[in-house]
């Protein structure tokens, strides 16, 4: 299957990618070990965490990609490997450092993002 893009925010490609991962974080409640190590916890659910990095960029596509990492909380719109279909759900973007303005090559250097699930994650089909 030829994918047309991997991620969206609130519709728009995301362009530029060199790097997706979907990192399936699982959260726990009321965790610990008896005394023969045995784990007893109860799974709250899988909160996938996107991890994107960004190859070198003209400043109008930065700039269109700051603005949108930049909103409190956004739709993605992403490519799960597990399910094989694409998964919508409410995310936002952690801390990310701006890229630096090369007067060399007039481009952006490439940086990395984490985009955060807001709930945990249900399979849409």
């Amino acid at each position: 299957m030829k994918l047309n893009y991997i991620v969206k925010i609130n519709g728009t490609e995301l362009t530029h990618l060199k790097k997706f991962n979907v990192n399936r974080t699982k959260l726990w409640t009321e965790a610990n070990r008896n005394m023969q190590g045995d784990l007893r916890a109860t799974l709250i659910g899988i909160y996938p965490k996107l991890e994107l990095g960004f190859t070198a960029m003209d400043k109008d596509t930065c700039k269109a990609i700051i603005a949108l990492l930049d909103l409190a909380f956004f739709s993605v719109d992403w490519w799960d490997e597990a399910s094989q279909t694409f998964q919508t759900a409410q995310f936002y973007a952690g801390d990310y450092t701006l890229p630096l303005f090369s007067a060399e090559t007039q481009l952006y250097e490439a940086f990395e993002v984490n985009l955060i699930p807001v709930s945990k994650f249900t399979f849409s089909s």
